[in-house]
């Protein structure tokens, strides 16, 4: 069956697509000096998460295998997302 409204994750981005780009970041630059994720996909999924009521797992989970979520953060469908990693 499909979702004739569409899902949650792609109002997001035809509501708000755009809203962030990376560029607005730019004077938050990493504390450890390396690059890191795109500052507005990262954003992108906060909202999404929030909306959603998922853990950080299960939003990293959703970036790697959700169609819908690839959508919402104009990645690729064969963009391999990201994964949680905790500090040293």
């Amino acid at each position: 069956m499909s979702n004739l409204d569409g899902t949650t994750a792609m109002r997001v981005r035809e509501r708000l697509g755009g809203l962030w780009h990376d560029e607005d970041f730019a004077g938050w630059p990493p504390r450890d000096g390396r690059p890191g994720l795109s500052p507005a996909q990262l954003a992108t999924v906060c909202v999404l998460q929030f909306l959603l009521g998922l853990s950080d797992p299960q939003a990293a989970e959703a970036v790697r295998c959700r169609f819908d979520f690839k959508y919402a953060l104009a990645m690729e469908l064969d963009d391999p997302g990201f994964r949680l990693w905790t500090a040293p």
